[in-house]
């Protein structure tokens, strides 16, 4: 993540135990195994989280959970001496009066941007309650994360968050919430209405840091109003075509858009070849309805039709149900499409869009397009710790091979660099679709 240029937590030292084991389940599979157990270091600029000012929180009345301090006296005068450290050491340039709704205000930007990089290169950070996130705006917490493949708003890299709550697409919006938790407690001792301004600043923060950065991965040197529909539409693409996230921005480095011939094919080409297959875009599906028949379907429906008090206390809502249809239609259409036409489809939806991509940048000259291919290549990534690739240096360690590890991480620290072994263009690929898919979760 620091190579990637995103504000992190850095790991200072892992100590592992071969005597003490734990039993991990890899592909949760049910073929569980011992494994060794390990201690990671880390070094922050602080520790400090947004759940840390939850200490005096009073209790929930849904949950009847209060923070362990909220039942002191003094409570007020502990959070401002907490809010006075807090500021000193990490924002010092705040001082004044309305120090407080300045300290929140900066928070909040610093999440906003955080998280906008986060969604440029497909990070997923999995667990993001208010504990596993950093006051000072940096990665905190590295759990059961992942970088995206292929593209999927809907995401999840935790496969113990089993409703989504923080997949791909609901990031922006969680941090935002998380940030909204954070002003209820430093409404003890300053007015909640003072910090509205600025936690309604967030969306606007976010997008103009989100579309600054888009910009940059797609090479555009300088600001059009039709840039949002240009990106809007990329993400379009990358939906229906399932391709991988990393790939895909890295590719479109490489075309030269006045070399509409041979480049334009060669990208094509490449980007075709890490979209989803049919039979990829099947196992998701089917992933995703849970295995449910066609009998099942009928009777969750009429619950939810006929008792919905009863329907919801299995989880059963209507948009739940809205999700299982449209996968079930999409997976009519599939069962209806050969390998062949699924592949037209997606190099036709490629093509239009590299048609659209080349007359935005043609706007400059062949020199600016070298300018531009040279700066995509400093911003979109070769390399990124995708979880098959982690799973290698993982087995390389259990063999002893340590010099493998120590390559894979030079590999993973220098991520825009082209590899001198073509070999290692291995680690840049999606998972071999034919491997079973590695899981994570809150235990892994």
């Amino acid at each position: 993540m620091h190579a990637l240029s995103v504000p992190t937590t850095r790991a200072g030292s892992v100590v592992i135990s071969r005597e003490t084991q734990v039993l991990r389940d890899i592909f949760y599979n049910g073929n569980a195994k011992m494994e060794p157990t390990a201690v990671v270091t880390r070094i922050a600029k602080s520790f400090l989280r947004f759940g840390s000012f939850e200490i005096f929180k009073d209790e929930d009345k849904f949950t009847g959970l209060a923070g362990p301090s909220a039942h002191l006296e003094n409570k007020q005068e502990m959070m401002r001496a907490m809010l006075n450290f807090t500021i000193r050491q990490y924002f010092p340039e705040i001082n004044g009066e309305r120090k407080y709704e300045k300290f929140f205000e900066e928070v909040v930007c610093r999440t906003a941007k955080l998280v906008a990089k986060w969604q440029t290169i497909g990070f997923c950070h999995g667990v993001l309650n208010t504990d596993n996130m950093s006051i000072v705006g940096d990665t905190l917490d590295y759990g059961p994360f992942g970088f995206m493949e292929h593209f999927d708003p809907k995401h999840i890299c935790n496969t113990s968050d089993d409703r989504g709550r923080y997949r791909y697409e609901a990031q922006p919006e969680i941090c935002k919430w998380n940030c909204g938790v954070l002003a209820d407690q430093l409404g003890l001792v300053t007015e909640r209405t003072g910090l509205q301004p600025a936690l309604e600043m967030f969306d606007t923060v976010y997008e103009e840091e989100y579309m600054r950065l888009m910009r940059e991965k797609l090479g555009l040197s300088d600001e059009q109003k039709d840039d949002k529909m240009l990106v809007d539409t990329l993400f379009d693409v990358l939906m229906f075509t399932g391709a991988d996230f990393t790939c895909t921005f890295r590719y479109l480095s490489e075309l030269d858009a006045f070399d509409t011939g041979d480049s334009r094919q060669l990208v094509l080409n490449k980007l075709t070849g890490v979209s989803e297959t049919l039979a990829q875009q099947k196992r998701k599906l089917e992933l995703e309805s849970g295995g449910v028949t066609d009998s099942q379907y009928d009777m969750i429906v009429m619950l939810l039709k006929e008792n919905p008090a009863r329907a919801r206390q299995y989880g059963i809502t209507p948009a739940l149900v809205d999700q299982m249809r449209t996968n079930r239609e999409a997976k009519k259409l599939l069962d209806s499409t050969t390998d062949e036409e699924r592949m037209d489809s997606i190099c036709a939806t490629w093509e239009d869009w590299i048609d659209v991509y080349i007359s935005r940048i043609k706007e400059g000259d062949a020199e600016n397009d070298a300018e531009r291919r040279r700066r995509m290549l400093e911003v979109n990534p070769l390399f990124v710790l995708r979880n098959h690739v982690a799973q290698k240096a993982i087995d390389l360690a259990h063999e002893g091979d340590y010099d493998g590890v120590q390559h894979i991480f030079e590999l993973i620290t220098n991520p825009f660099e082209e590899p001198s072994n073509d070999s290692d263009l291995d680690y840049a690929r999606p998972q071999d679709p034919s491997t079973a898919p590695l899981c994570v979760s809150c235990s892994s």
